[in-house]
């Protein structure tokens, strides 16, 4: 695993995976899923999709990971990591979920042949509440034995 630390926009890497926590209430208003979701309708749409089956089948969406194309070589990961959302201060991070989600994340990733992965600094923690230090570390856990270029980024 090798990081390396970019400024700018998450929406400009050109990583094979653009990866971000999302809620499983069906919602992407805000933040980063906001904007993934205004600059790719089809994550979004396949996000909702996600959402209504599996709430059809009364089966839990947490620790879930959904890799969905966005161009010819690049794909958007939507990480369940976070049941519920609000803006309150709480921690609505799940560690468990969002560990399960990059765990799936890291064998999709191998079974598709993908090598590099952009994460937005601070994922899960402004809005989920998390503590980034944790994350990143589940992060590092996860990726360290592979050959994945990791990239975090951050908006000045």
């Amino acid at each position: 695993m090798k990081r390396i630390y970019k400024i700018g926009s998450l929406l400009d890497a050109q990583t094979d995976v653009i990866a971000h926590q999302v809620n499983c209430q069906g919602v992407m208003g805000s933040g980063i899923a906001k904007q993934i979701r205004e600059k790719w309708a089809n994550v979004y749409t396949a996000y909702k999709a996600e959402y209504d089956l599996f709430t059809d089948l009364n089966k839990p969406l947490l620790g879930n990971c959904q890799l969905v194309q966005v161009n010819d070589h690049q794909h958007v990961a939507n990480l369940f990591g976070q049941d519920k959302y609000g803006y309150d201060g709480k921690r609505y991070t799940s560690y468990d979920g969002i560990y399960n989600a990059l765990t799936n994340l890291a064998f999709q990733m191998e079974n598709n042949n993908m090598n590099s992965i952009a994460f937005p600094y601070r994922m899960s923690s402004d809005r989920g509440g998390a503590d980034w230090n944790v994350v990143l570390a589940m992060i590092e856990s996860v990726f360290k034995d592979t050959d994945v270029t990791i990239e975090i980024w951050k908006l000045i």
